[in-house]
């Protein structure tokens, strides 16, 4: 099997910092503290949203329901807060 076949599962320098920019942005415009277990879990919304093809902060955003809080738009998810996270045994 050809190594791009993989490619899913591995990130990029580029990719973590397209991760991260957007985490940063969810975590500044909800008020929530970085060590937070919502901003974890909104780390592995950004995650699965990347996976799936996201591939920008702003479709990354837009792709968990967090695009427009603060400055008047519209999310493309609506504005529905995901469920808390609930803790792994």
């Amino acid at each position: 099997m050809a190594l791009n076949e993989y490619r899913s599962e591995f990130f990029t320098p580029d990719d973590l910092r397209i991760l991260q920019v957007a985490l940063d942005l969810a975590i500044r415009r909800d008020g929530m503290a970085p060590n937070a277990p919502e901003a974890e879990h909104v780390a592995r919304l950004l995650i699965k949203a990347f996976q799936a093809g996201a591939r920008d902060e702003t479709s990354l955003l837009k792709a968990i329901g967090r695009w427009g809080k603060g400055d008047g738009s519209q999310s493309a998810a609506g504005e529905a807060e995901p469920p808390s996270p609930t803790p792994e045994s």
